[in-house]
């Protein structure tokens, strides 16, 4: 599975400048992996208005970079959030922690292989 849209990030670095690219990737990574972590906390506090407001931003995150399976997945929790349904908040948190490492794992290859810096 192609986890990173390349049109969507060819974007982001005409927009930012692709001499900045590589630095808003580590910054993707990071927040990704600190969001995760604070999603799994609301969770178990069950404070559903807190997982809306990570799920929001993560979604636009995500669409920013072209990370379009967490785009999606992290927009159906943020519908779930917004119903409260428990079990499918675990569901979408549960894919999000495999399509958010694997979206950062494509950026950190993309970047390795000079393809976002050819331009």
């Amino acid at each position: 599975m192609q986890w990173i849209n390349q049109q969507i990030l060819d974007q982001l670095g005409q927009d930012a400048g692709y001499d900045l690219l590589p630095q808003l990737i580590d910054l993707f990574i990071a927040d990704g992996e600190l969001t995760l972590q604070q999603m799994d906390a609301a969770v178990q506090a069950r404070d559903v208005e807190a997982l809306l407001l990570l799920a929001h931003t993560l979604k636009s995150v995500c669409a920013t970079y072209g990370a379009n399976q967490s785009h999606l997945e992290a927009k159906a929790m943020e519908m779930a959030c917004r119903q409260q349904r428990w079990d499918a908040i675990a569901q979408y948190l549960a894919a999000l922690k495999y399509s958010i490492p694997a979206s950062s794992d494509d950026l950190r290859g993309l970047v390795s292989e000079h393809s976002l810096l050819s331009h």
